[in-house]
């Protein structure tokens, strides 16, 4: 004997089987979502990480660059310095010599 299916139980069949293939699509999409947000986040992560590390090398040769210009200031100084405190203890001893002579000559 051969079983017939009525209307009513193929539409409920079908209902069915029709929820079921949409929660199996959305699964399989929410799946392949997470597997994409994944994948960008980690390619975000890399090239952040990359430009973090090109700023502080750039920063850092910066920086060199500053403290080479720093130190060749400060060296100047210094020498303009000692070069100052030279000609002022010069000077001095000429004006004591000065002094000196006037005294010697009763001036």
């Amino acid at each position: 004997m051969t079983d017939y299916v009525t209307k009513p139980e193929l539409e409920e069949a079908l209902r069915t089987h029709k929820q079921e293939l949409k929660q199996e699509l959305s699964l399989e999409i929410a799946v392949k979502i997470a597997e994409s947000e994944s994948r960008v986040i980690n390619q975000l992560t890399e090239q952040m990480r990359h430009i973090e590390t090109s700023l502080l090398q750039a920063f850092h040769r910066y920086a060199e660059v500053q403290e080479v210009r720093l130190k060749k200031v400060e060296s100047n100084e210094g020498n303009n310095s000692r070069a100052l405190e030279i000609r002022l203890s010069a000077v001095e001893q000429d004006l004591r010599d000065l002094q000196l002579r006037m005294q010697k000559s009763g001036i």
